[in-house]
């Protein structure tokens, strides 16, 4: 806290009249993150969709690699990420995907493009 506040030249007392402590400090960091991701389009079929969604997300993970081991961690979701998982998963059960293997198919999807990004930011430290 007393980084960021020195970084927008405030004292580190006085964000807390913001945000109440640095973990609601990167819940909102991290739903500003989610909220760059492109949600998958409606108008293709579903893998098109899905891979649009990868593309997306790894674009935006490469813009912010602090944030790549936070996104999947965080136990308060916020807006930007609930509407984001919602077209998600509406956009595999449209497809026809029962609940259960669009709970499977969301789950592969985001360990191989987390993973992936993880390893992109390993690499590049």
């Amino acid at each position: 806290m007393r980084k960021l506040a020195d970084e927008v030249g405030a004292g580190a007392m006085s964000l807390y009249h913001h945000v109440p402590n640095k973990e609601q400090l990167l819940d909102g960091m991290i739903d500003i993150v989610f909220s760059e991701i492109e949600p998958p389009p409606t108008d293709v079929d579903w893998k098109t969709a899905m891979r649009r969604r990868a593309v997306s997300t790894r674009q935006a993970l490469a813009r912010h690699r602090w944030a790549v081991g936070l996104m999947e961690g965080r136990t308060s979701h916020g807006p930007a990420n609930l509407r984001l998982h919602d077209a998600v998963l509406g956009c595999l059960r449209e497809a026809g995907f029962s609940l259960e293997m669009t709970v499977h198919a969301y789950s592969v999807l985001d360990a191989y493009i987390y993973g992936f990004a993880l390893q992109e930011t390993d690499m590049s430290s």
